[in-house]
């Protein structure tokens, strides 16, 4: 959404905007990941998308390396999308993180 509103545009909610975790790519060292694959992918351990059965990268995909092992459940409260459904966006501050 912050990605959405610098391009001059802020829809109510991605579901507003047709293809909206797929549509917008970010290269990072090298690989290129939509929103889909950085939540679902490297966020959530490669669970995969909760309305598929897939993991999200496959056994060869080259950005498996990037897979977060150890889920945290508070980076659902500091990375989301933005939505009215989602937790407030914060700035958080690291020595404060765990109070």
């Amino acid at each position: 959404m912050v990605f959405q509103s610098s391009k001059g545009s802020i829809p109510s909610s991605p579901k507003d905007v047709p293809g909206f975790w797929k549509k917008h790519c970010y290269n990072i060292g090298g690989q290129v990941y939509h929103l889909d694959d950085m939540e679902h992918g490297v966020l959530r351990s490669n669970k995969g998308h909760p309305s598929s059965e897939q993991a999200q990268f496959s056994e060869t995909d080259q950005r498996r390396a990037s897979i977060v092992t150890e889920l945290d459940p508070r980076i659902h409260f500091a990375l989301n999308c933005g939505a009215t459904s989602c937790p407030p966006i914060r700035v958080y501050n690291p020595e404060k993180l765990d109070t």
